[in-house]
């Protein structure tokens, strides 16, 4: 395996992983609220794709998207992608793809259903993956696979942690202080 050292800008850390080891699917992240925000997609203007109506939380505080239409390469790693938002506000941001993936899930892969050649006509290196959040962990022997969900994509894959570590080391501890946090009782035992 092949470990690829990316940009800090964004927090986005990387590495090669074959696409036929994701084999788990993901559900992805749904906001909760009250309220529905319209979703009108990228090609919606052009008479075709769909609408999707998503729930806002105000309670959040958060933004709320009201529509993606639009991506571009990152200047620096053309392996990332940032994604032009607008927002229930009004307000129009260019955002880093990871980002809208973790926050609004269902919104960004029905995004890239609408656009010709989906995310994978729009990368540079499709055989590079760049890790974007850690799911769960198995132990194994004396070590530990991660359950690791990927930017762009709704497949998880299982990975030996030390692999992870070295791609990602800043996620991984993060994973492990949540870990620890929800069983205090149950130390880490490196």
């Amino acid at each position: 395996m092949v470990i690829v050292a990316t940009p800090t800008v964004f927090s986005v850390t990387s590495f090669v992983a074959p696409i036929a080891d994701m084999r788990y699917n993901c559900d992805g992240i749904r906001p909760n609220g009250d309220d529905k925000t319209r979703i009108a997609l990228a090609n919606e203007s052009r008479g075709g794709g769909q609408v999707l109506e998503i729930e806002d939380n105000p309670e959040h505080g958060r933004p709320v998207i009201e529509s993606i239409t639009g991506h571009r390469k990152d200047d620096k790693d053309k392996t990332l992608l940032h994604m032009q938002v607008y927002w229930k506000n009004g307000g129009v941001s260019w955002e880093p793809e990871k980002d809208i993936q973790l926050a609004a899930a269902e919104v960004f892969f029905e995004y890239w259903s609408t656009v010709e050649g989906g995310r994978s006509g729009a990368i540079a290196n499709k055989d590079l993956w760049h890790v974007l959040k850690i799911e769960a962990h198995r132990r194994i022997g004396n070590g530990c696979d991660l359950e690791v969900s990927w930017v762009g994509s709704r497949d998880r894959s299982s990975e030996p942690e030390r692999t992870i570590k070295e791609a990602a080391p800043q996620l991984v501890n993060e994973y492990w202080d949540s870990q620890e946090r929800h069983q205090p009782s149950a130390g880490r035992k490196e």
